[in-house]
Parts: C-alpha cells; structure tokens; sequence
C-alpha cells in the first residue's frame, strides 16, 4: 500500500493507491454505502485498471470463540476475467492480513 486516504461515514469517499511486484500502480477509489461498526462496511470500488467498472465489495465480520470471521464478497463484475483479477487481489490481501496476526 502505497497511500490511502478514507473518509470513513456513509456517502465518504476513499482512494488506495497499490504498487505491485511488477512495479505497477494500481489505484481503487470509491464511496462507503453502508457501514456497521464491528458488523459491516459495504463500499463501492473502482479504478483505471478496472475498465470504468463500478462494483460493490462487502466486508462482514463474525464474532467467534476462537477469533473473527472475515466474510469478503465483491459483486457486479462484467466479466469473469475481472472476477478472476480481484479473487486473485483479495486472496493476497487476505493471507498478508493472516499472516500479520499471526505475527
């Protein structure tokens, strides 16, 4: 991650700009939809290397005896390539943010 800015308050906007191994920078922005803290936070997401798509990423939390249960879902996409591309992203997100509470 290269630099985030949030405005975290539904119709706030944010902007991640990513660096990849490859040198490339990514850049998502979007708006928050809906957000319940320690529940929800459901935000649009899009960028140039999106196409001008717009889809909808809902991130819900669980609480459980042994942890926190992360349920990530991304919806909208015009084509399976693109569902491909973010699974892809967020499996590598995921398994950094796994790997840093397992410290």
């Amino acid at each position: 991650m290269a630099s985030a800015r949030a405005d975290l308050r539904v119709g706030g906007e944010y902007r991640v700009e990513m660096h990849g191994l490859d040198d490339a920078v990514y850049v998502a922005s979007g708006f928050y939809r809906k957000i319940v803290p320690n529940e929800l936070l459901s935000f649009t997401w899009g960028g140039p290397c999106d196409s001008g798509e717009e889809t909808l990423v809902t991130v819900a939390l669980r609480d459980l005896e042994q942890g926190t249960e992360l349920i990530l879902t991304q919806e909208r996409f015009r084509s399976a390539e693109a569902v491909a591309k973010h699974e892809h992203g967020w499996i590598g997100c995921l398994d950094k943010l796994e790997k840093l509470e397992e410290g």
